[in-house]
């Protein structure tokens, strides 16, 4: 991944629990596909909590807590980082992290053309980091689109896996052109967490 000179937008530290990631477009067709997703499930046990669409993103790494040294560092490295333009799209497969018997992320898959290089991205991504000070990252990326949340008493798991069978993404991928990587400052609200940007990179 190359980096590229360039002007360096100047950024206030501010701090708190953040992440980097590409955003998903709002659109009327991403709401109706969250309405469905949403529609699809009967339970019983306690329904997933949807992500707003206005919120909807796809995270390249995850920073954690950062101080305002690191977050000056990290800024420095990431305004001269050459960010591509990706043809990607969010398909109609759904899954869930931590198995169906104690669901706690819904998710759908991210594909299309542009996915090599949102890898090469995100291998670019945890070498900055790690130059700034950041712990590395234990875990694979899988591009992914998280999409509800399941708070309290997860359901069961045979209710779970019914809902995986019956529910979809659409029945065509959600295409979008991200040209642009965001950091963002996650912020916890009584009705879940909100997500507010705080730089924008490339584009």
């Amino acid at each position: 991944m190359l980096q590229r000179p360039g002007y360096e937008e100047r950024v206030e530290p501010r701090g708190g629990r953040q992440f980097l990631a590409v955003a998903v477009p709002a659109s009327d067709d991403l709401e109706r596909r969250l309405a469905q997703c949403r529609a699809a499930w009967t339970g019983p046990g306690t329904a997933p909590r949807f992500v707003s669409p206005s919120q909807l993103h796809l995270t390249l790494r995850f920073l954690g807590d950062v101080d305002p040294e690191q977050e000056a560092t990290l800024h420095h490295s990431l305004t001269a980082l050459d960010v591509p333009t990706m043809e990607l799209a969010v398909d109609g497969s759904l899954g869930v992290f931590s198995g169906v018997s104690r669901a706690r992320v819904l998710w759908a898959r991210v594909g299309g053309n542009g996915v090599r290089a949102l890898h090469e991205l995100a291998r670019a991504l945890e070498t900055l980091v790690r130059t700034a000070g950041f712990a590395p990252e234990p875990k694979p990326f899988r591009p992914h689109v998280t999409l509800a949340r399941w708070r309290g008493r997860p359901a069961s798991a045979e209710v779970v896996r019914d809902y995986l069978q019956r529910a979809r993404f659409g029945s065509e991928p959600l295409q979008w052109t991200a040209r642009e990587l965001l950091r963002y400052r996650s912020e916890l609200q009584p009705d879940g967490a909100r997500y507010q940007v705080l730089a924008r990179y490339g584009s």
